[in-house]
């Protein structure tokens, strides 16, 4: 298991309070985010980083 740190941030580039940590199981991340209802249009992106070596991984997605 290795310690991961999680960072949505909106359209805008605004970091969420929704950030949160989750663990690398076998290579895995396995982790649900919602959306909020309200939340606005365009293309988010979810930022992780490994913190046992440092490395960053960043996932672009589109909310509509």
């Amino acid at each position: 298991l290795i310690p991961v740190l999680l960072d949505v941030y909106d359209a805008a580039g605004k970091k969420l309070s929704m950030s949160r940590s989750s663990l690398l199981k076998n290579g895995v991340l396995d982790h649900i985010i919602t959306i909020p209802v309200n939340a606005p249009a365009g293309r988010w992106k979810l930022v992780a980083k490994e913190l046992a070596r440092g490395q960053v991984r960043t996932v672009s997605f589109d909310v509509k």
